[in-house]
């Protein structure tokens, strides 16, 4: 079984769990890791089945990578279909399933995230030649240290919208009833996720592991994120590349 892994920075940590894992991963999975830290992936590109990356920092390898050779493809870029920076913009609130479905299917939409900003993706996703799996992994929850920072006054370089928007929203009400709000969504997402399977077999979508979260399940926790607040440490990696190779395993994925 062959996988191939691309992304963009966040495909680092990824790649952590898998080299802190090694020795647990079976013989006959294979995985070729490719992530690049241009965060659009703009410039990758699908000619005659074959993927192209622009800049690998991670496999030091530039060569071509011919999709017919992996039976799953795992994109780590984008938001998690269930990262609340997706889900809210300026308040956190309940969102029926007519708007949830639609943020699944913002997903693979070319005015969407994913499309739009990483055309690589676009093309997997709706070439009718390429028949893989696809999971999509998108980048960790940021950390509950850029909300406290920004709430206190603390300067902020290159503070993103979609930070502020969440922060803004979570303002907007108690830290509890925003985690109730959100853990509803959640919920209604993976079960949305799910019947989307009888659709379209090809795409899953992975949902962090919910002992990844804080107690609000609004943020990762502390201790498995960068100083940054926005990139995942190992620790966090193992859990995730864990995870995803137990699925690979059971062949939840394939």
């Amino acid at each position: 079984m062959n996988i191939l892994v691309i992304g963009n920075s966040h495909t680092g940590t990824f790649k952590l769990g898998h080299d802190a894992l090694r020795d647990k991963i079976p013989d006959t999975i294979k995985f070729k890791i490719s992530g690049v830290g241009n965060p659009i992936l703009d410039k990758w590109k699908l000619v005659d089945s074959a993927v192209y990356p622009v800049d690998d920092r991670r496999s030091g390898d530039n060569s071509p990578y011919h999709i017919d050779n992996y039976d799953l493809i795992i994109i780590c870029a984008g938001y998690s279909v269930s990262d609340p920076r997706l889900l809210y913009d300026t308040n956190i609130q309940y969102l029926s399933k007519n708007v949830l479905t639609e943020v699944v299917k913002s997903c693979e939409d070319p005015r969407s995230q994913h499309s739009k900003h990483s055309p690589i993706i676009k093309s997997l996703l709706n070439d009718s030649e390429c028949s893989n799996k696809i999971l999509l992994v998108g980048s960790p929850y940021p950390c509950v240290s850029l909300y406290e920072n920004f709430h206190a006054g603390v300067p902020l370089k290159n503070i993103r919208p979609p930070l502020q928007g969440l922060y803004k929203g979570m303002s907007s009400g108690p830290i509890d009833y925003c985690s109730q709000v959100h853990k509803k969504n959640y919920s209604s997402l993976k079960s949305i996720c799910d019947s989307f399977l009888s659709v379209n077999p090809r795409i899953r979508y992975y949902f962090p592991p919910l002992n990844t979260l804080d107690e609000t399940t609004l943020f990762t926790k502390k201790d498995l994120m960068g100083s940054d607040g926005l990139h995942a440490n190992t620790e966090y990696g193992k859990i995730i590349f864990s995870d995803i190779l137990c699925k690979i395993s059971d062949h939840y994925y394939l």
